[in-house]
């Protein structure tokens, strides 16, 4: 009864990674398990995808370039009757900005100032371009790193979601 019926899709759309057949390749993976792929913060020629933002986010590159085929791909072979999406969270940090304690080094915030607006235009060239119904974006809070630093982040989010073509 819920397969296909949502009135939006919600993702938190933060970083980019490429996916490679296993090395022992499909054969070798478990028939009942739905997916069976390795992911990689290396380009095929071996360079990090993007900037990672300090050692304790490992899981974050910058990689706004990721967004609008993404979203394309949620839209058109995914979710193709959900008819809008949001993307209900995205961010970047500065390298170890959890220990900054002066205005000047809080102000620095090159790699921050680089993410926002270039993630913002994917999303714009998903919506123009490409024709996917984004209708909300949600940018990180100005406090979600002290949060997130101090290790008290509380969210719960869940998918209510079914695949269209799963």
């Amino acid at each position: 009864m819920i397969k296909g019926s949502c009135d939006f899709y919600a993702i938190d759309a933060y970083t980019t990674y490429y996916a490679a057949a296993p090395p022992n390749g499909i054969q070798a993976c478990d028939p009942n398990f739905p997916n069976c792929a390795l992911t990689t913060s290396l380009t095929p020629d071996g360079f990090l995808i993007g900037p990672n933002p300090d050692a304790g986010a490992t899981w974050l590159y910058s990689t706004p370039f990721g967004a609008r085929p993404f979203l394309s791909f949620i839209t058109k072979d995914y979710f193709p009757t959900v008819p809008s999406i949001i993307v209900s969270e995205f961010g970047f940090a500065e390298p170890a900005e959890g220990s900054f304690d002066t205005l000047e080094q809080i102000l620095w915030d090159l790699r921050r100032a680089d993410y926002i607006p270039s993630f913002l235009d994917n999303i714009l060239s998903a919506r123009v371009l490409d024709g996917v119904n984004v209708t909300g974006a949600y940018a990180w809070a100005i406090y979600d790193n002290f949060e997130w630093n101090s290790g008290s982040r509380n969210e719960v989010w869940f998918a209510v979601c079914q695949p269209d073509n799963p």
